[in-house]
């Protein structure tokens, strides 16, 4: 009969949703929402990871321009939560290419050594595991005769 109480009041335990952590993040997860020139949201297991001990880097997939995001912010030699922007970080990228015809392009672009540069903003809870808060402004740019939507922006915010 004891095992049985136990059992159970285990069982009840773990009925609530393991999935989300009491702060409301998503336990290794990655949720990405495309707003501006196109809407759309992303959940998928995982985007983000630190490389080298110094930069962050995400792949985040979007199923409207059939392309990934590849995006890298330099955190600096000895990261630490907080928060970063493109003003407090040595170099960041973020570019998305989507092909449209045989001949054209739409490029989804921001960075340090991007023009336009677009702007980013970081709140990092955590280094390891990785986890926090990202939002990017592209600018949309298109090459000749090629039609990549209405607005001029692709803003991106992702947690993970």
């Amino acid at each position: 009969m004891t095992r049985t109480l136990l059992a159970a009041a285990l069982v009840a335990g773990c009925a609530s949703d393991a999935g989300t952590p009491p702060d409301g993040g998503l336990q290794g997860g990655c949720q990405a929402t495309f707003s501006g020139n196109y809407e759309e949201t992303q959940v998928l297991p995982s985007c983000a990871r630190v490389a080298g001990g110094t930069r962050l880097e995400l792949t985040v997939p979007s199923m409207t321009i059939k392309t990934d995001y590849a995006i890298s912010v330099d955190l600096g030699a000895a990261p630490v939560p907080g928060t970063y922007t493109a003003q407090t970080v040595a170099g960041w990228a973020s570019l998305a290419t989507e092909e449209v015809s045989l001949t054209g392009e739409c490029l989804f672009s921001a960075g340090s050594a991007a023009v336009p540069t677009g702007n980013f903003t970081l709140v990092l809870d955590s280094v390891a595991p990785v986890s926090g808060e990202l939002t990017i402004v592209h600018y949309v740019l298109a090459l000749p005769m090629t039609t990549c939507g209405a607005g001029d922006t692709e803003t991106v915010d992702i947690r993970f």
